[in-house]
């Protein structure tokens, strides 16, 4: 008896591990698979697509699929910067959907995801296999969408935008700010 409540007691006590383990050979079990379709949703630009077939599939982060890890960080990120713009747009028709957060906290959260999307086109040392050309060039794809989302929505040229690869997080917020003010 007292084996038996060890036992079960290791096996409580292990349950994240051993579910973990699992989802990860389900993974692994089907990487060909999920390569081909990530490849086909980047080769399309469908950048809400990569992010959704990573997430529904559980397929983040998983070392089957670590060279997607750079290509799933950035898409997060724009799908963040995305949705902290549909927020900011419903605020300017007093819709009640996005009371929670002010002006000023959604700018700032897309200006945080702006950051780590460029963060996320540096090359990780320990992870190079997830910055090849192709997916790099998906990377610079979304960046470059990203930015034209930018000087669209806030007013700033393009050529100012494009300057926002080499600043702070805080100074693209200010940037933001700023012009959000002039726009409304």
């Amino acid at each position: 008896l007292v084996a038996l409540i060890a036992l079960t007691g290791f096996m409580i006590a292990k349950a994240d591990d051993i579910r973990w383990w699992q989802e990860e050979r389900k993974v692994a079990s089907k990487a060909d698979f999920h390569s081909a379709q990530i490849d086909q949703l980047m080769d399309e630009r469908d950048y809400d697509g990569v992010y959704a077939y990573m997430n529904r599939n559980r397929l983040t982060y998983s070392s089957a699929l670590r060279k997607y890890d750079a290509v799933y960080e950035m898409s997060t990120n724009y799908k963040m910067f995305y949705d902290n713009l549909l927020s900011l747009e419903a605020k300017k028709h007093d819709s009640e959907q996005y009371r929670y957060y002010t002006e000023t906290e959604l700018i700032e959260q897309a200006s945080t995801n702006i950051f780590r999307m460029y963060e996320s086109m540096e090359v990780n040392e320990y992870n190079q296999e997830a910055y090849t050309e192709e997916r790099m060039e998906y990377m610079e794809a979304l960046r470059d969408h990203m930015e034209v989302m930018v000087s669209g929505y806030f007013g700033i040229s393009l050529d100012e935008v494009k300057g926002m690869r080499e600043m702070s997080e805080s100074r693209i917020n200010v940037m933001l700010e700023d012009r959000y003010e002039e726009e409304n």
